[in-house]
């Protein structure tokens, strides 16, 4: 039976280049592909054979193809299980980056805190480190008043914190 027989015309195409390939090489031929049959899509190895005549050298051609379409859904499961885990590792990676930038900055804060003697200058170079730090666009110290009961700003970063710190802004503990 004539291949144009066998194949849809697309699959007839690429299987005759391939044989034509196999031919002229003489070497052997593995391919992959997607091939569109009338009960759907179906992923075939085929491997071209060619068989040689001693004398004229090849002379006709062996395929063989199975179905791979298992394999391909396990390597696309496989696929996109790694680029899952590759977003949740780097996910992870930022996190820790993130968290190991505040520790440290932590540790600097509390560094440059122990050597500031004067209440004003230490609650200004906190903030200012807090804000720089940990990448806040803002950031208050509050102190809370002798009752407990009210939160006050003492140290502010940026004109509104300065508007703050003017106007003695305060919180009620526990408020939002």
């Amino acid at each position: 039976m004539p291949l144009a027989q066998l194949f849809p015309p697309a699959i007839y195409e690429r299987q005759w280049h391939s044989i034509q390939e196999v031919f002229e090489t003489g070497k052997l031929l593995y391919k992959e592909a997607i091939s569109i049959f009338p009960r759907g899509k179906v992923w075939l190895s085929t491997w071209l054979v060619p068989l040689k005549d001693p004398v004229d050298g090849t002379d006709s051609v062996l395929g063989i193809s199975r179905n791979i379409n298992h394999i391909k859904e396990m390597e696309l499961s496989l696929r996109e299980a790694k680029e899952s885990l590759e977003a949740r590792v780097t996910e992870r990676t930022q996190n820790l980056e993130r968290r190991s930038r505040q520790v440290q900055a932590a540790a600097e804060i509390a560094r440059d805190i122990t050597q500031t003697k004067e209440m004003t200058d230490l609650l200004t170079e906190a903030v200012n480190l807090i804000r720089d730090r940990y990448g806040y666009y803002h950031a208050s110290i509050f102190l809370l008043d002798e009752s407990g009961q009210t939160a006050i700003v003492r140290e502010s970063t940026g004109m509104a914190g300065e508007e703050m710190k003017r106007r003695g802004h305060r919180l009620a503990v526990g408020s939002r």
